[in-house]
Order: C-alpha cells, then structure tokens, then sequence
C-alpha cells in the first residue's frame, strides 16, 4: 500500500516520563500538515493533535501567549 504522506520534518522533545514529536507531513497533493504527538512511553497511548499549514502561524501565537502568561507568574494559581 502507497502512503498519502511523506514525513518532510521531524523533531523530538524528551521531557522526563513524556516524549513530544512535531513532525510535518507533505500530502501527494503538495499540502503539508503539522502533527503535534505526546507519548508517555513504550506502550502507552499516543495522542496527535494535527495542524494545517494555514492555522500554524494562530496557534504559534496563541502558544507563545501562553508561554508569556506563564513566565509572568510568579505563583500557580490555587486550585483547591
């Protein structure tokens, strides 16, 4: 069986139990599709969220936001 997708980049996070993977996928159509994938170890469950090309640029933003807000706190907020 052909693949629809070729695997164009591909980069690794190790941090601690958990392993990320972004990866960028070209379609035979010349589309390419970024996959953010969380994996908590040998045998564990996956989970891929999929980005098109078009939202990258919003959802980098949106992150970096986050990111910024995060920095800026000096405590978490009390959850109980």
């Amino acid at each position: 069986m052909e693949k629809r997708r070729t695997t164009v980049f591909s980069r690794t996070v190790h941090a601690g139990k958990r392993t990320y993977f972004v990866d960028i996928e070209q379609t035979k159509s010349n589309e390419r599709i970024v996959f953010l994938i969380e994996s908590q170890g040998e045998g564990k469950e996956r989970y891929r969220v999929l980005i098109f090309e078009e939202d990258l640029p919003r959802i980098v933003e949106a992150m970096q936001a986050a990111l910024d807000y995060l920095r800026k706190q000096v405590e978490p907020p009390d959850r109980g």
